[in-house]
């Protein structure tokens, strides 16, 4: 059974987060990359909100390096508007 934990940060009304939030994501990236836990993110990629999830590989503050089933994803820190945990 796969049970999703979502922690998500909302957006502010401007639909920018505020700093604390970025600081909130940072460190649940950061957790789960120490942990070696399945991330889901949500981010915006210019022309609309996707989701994809992996294990955080490589972070820091301008970019996330996720790896996927195949391959890997490189998601611009910027543009990651949410977070949720994958718990198994």
């Amino acid at each position: 059974m796969l049970t999703t934990h979502t922690v998500t940060t909302k957006n502010n009304e401007q639909g920018r987060l505020t700093d604390e939030q970025r600081r909130e994501i940072f460190g649940r990236l950061r957790s789960s990359r120490s942990n070696t836990l399945n991330v889901t993110i949500t981010f915006f990629d210019g022309l609309e909100y996707r989701q994809t999830t992996g294990i955080v590989a490589e972070m820091d503050q301008r970019y996330v390096k996720l790896e996927l089933e195949r391959g890997w994803m490189l998601v611009n820190f910027a543009d990651i508007t949410g977070v949720e945990f994958v718990v198994v």
